[in-house]
């Protein structure tokens, strides 16, 4: 691109109508202005895939938003209107609906494809996933092997390995407890609207 070189043209290469008074010419409009001008148009809007068109007057528009949004790209929006109709071009879909966005990783293989998905809303922990913990034991009264006596406290398991006094009921040593309900797996989240343009 470049302004107009004409020696009619202001100092600081702009374009005057001229003044018949003072015998001041008009800027004359040369060719090589008009190239520049055209060419920076014409390759803006190839340059996006679009074929040159005499009867559309709306291509330079719609190169400039398909190079800063090619198909295949996400747009961003906390608004209900879609980018079809704010921009006038390509066709969107809503993308990753009830899902955060992650960038991709190649060293881990949860995130080294681009589109797949994992995680879930909520969680049941196995066993294995627990905390490492103990449970109280139940002990009675009696000081014999049997455990023949009344309940009547419940200590830790390392206050019972203490004591060769505390005795348990065989068939119900450990209290159970837990409900074995999933639990939520949310990070805090405010929603927002992802589109993607497929053509």
């Amino acid at each position: 691109m470049q302004r107009i070189q004409h020696p009619t043209a202001t100092p600081d290469n702009r374009f005057t109508e001229g003044s018949p008074s003072s015998g001041t010419p008009a800027t004359v409009v040369t060719a090589a202005f008009l190239n520049s001008v055209q060419e920076e148009i014409a390759s803006t809007i190839e340059a996006a895939g679009i074929a040159l068109n005499a009867g559309a007057n709306n291509q330079f528009r719609k190169a400039i938003f398909s190079l800063v949004y090619p198909v295949g790209c996400v747009f961003i929006s906390t608004g209900i209107q879609t980018p079809f109709q704010l921009f006038g071009i390509g066709t969107w879909e809503n993308y990753a609906a009830g899902r955060v966005l992650v960038g991709l990783d190649v060293s881990d293989p949860l995130f080294d494809v681009v589109g797949e998905t994992g995680g879930a809303k909520e969680i049941t922990l196995s066993v294995d996933q627990m905390p490492a913990h103990r449970h109280g034991i139940e002990r009675g009264s009696s000081t014999t092997g049997a455990g023949g006596g009344a309940f009547q406290s419940f200590v830790t398991d390392e206050a019972y390995e203490a004591s060769n006094t505390n005795t348990f009921n065989a068939t119900n040593p450990v209290r159970s407890v837990g409900g074995g309900q999933p639990h939520p797996n949310l990070q805090p989240y405010q929603v927002i609207l992802y589109w993607r343009r497929t053509a």
